[in-house]
């Protein structure tokens, strides 16, 4: 009988993709700054909005047009190795909030970077915190509003593989249902890992 595969939802920015890196360079282009990533210290930029003025709704819209007109420039942050090997043992969707109007150049980025991957789908949600309303198994991610929405519903199954960076640093790893991870490659080798125990424990019972 086939062994049914657990499914993952691979977030895009900042977790497959870094775009935060071309995000802050537009922002310092535009607004005559000297900002790195490090100054994204909270998810809601609360300390940007007081110190500078950017609010959320700025730097959203200028994701937007990193996608649009500067898809290319956007860095990989997987290993498409990892990434292949990680498709054998499970179902692997790109899970992600990117505006409706910049999808098809995610699509166009995901050709360039990760040609061959079987990826299933690339699917859309309107706020980042529904995705655990989805039906995955585990979700590799950067947001802190995921970890807190699948708090708020006691898991029910399902686990993060939280993406390291400053802005989720209040989120605490409990080593079960949120773990963090230095980066997209920690949480492909973590899920590897996790199949390679799975095969183990069945031989050990057979």
């Amino acid at each position: 009988m086939e062994t049914v595969k657990r499914k993952i939802a691979l977030d895009l920015d900042d977790t497959l993709a870094d775009a935060l890196s071309i995000v802050v360079a537009r922002i310092n282009s535009e607004l005559g700054l000297s900002l790195s990533k490090g100054d994204f210290k909270d998810w809601k930029m609360v300390n940007l909005q007081k110190e500078y003025g950017i609010s959320w709704e700025y730097t959203h819209e200028i994701y937007h047009k990193v996608w649009v007109e500067n898809w290319k420039s956007i860095p990989a942050l997987a290993s498409p190795d990892l990434l292949g090997k990680a498709l054998k043992y499970y179902d692997i969707d790109i899970v992600t909030g990117r505006s409706e109007g910049s999808i098809d150049y995610c699509r166009r980025w995901l050709e360039e970077n990760y040609a061959g991957i079987g990826f299933r789908n690339i699917v859309r949600v309107n706020e980042v915190h529904k995705k655990v309303e989805l039906d995955y198994d585990i979700f590799m991610d950067d947001a802190p509003t995921l970890a807190d929405a699948l708090i708020e519903a006691n898991y029910r199954g399902k686990h993060l593989m939280l993406v390291d960076q400053v802005y989720n640093r209040c989120i605490v790893d409990d080593g079960i249902n949120i773990v963090r991870v230095r980066n997209v490659n920690a949480a492909l080798f973590l899920a590897l890992k996790e199949t390679d125990a799975a095969k183990n424990r069945d031989k050990s019972r057979s």
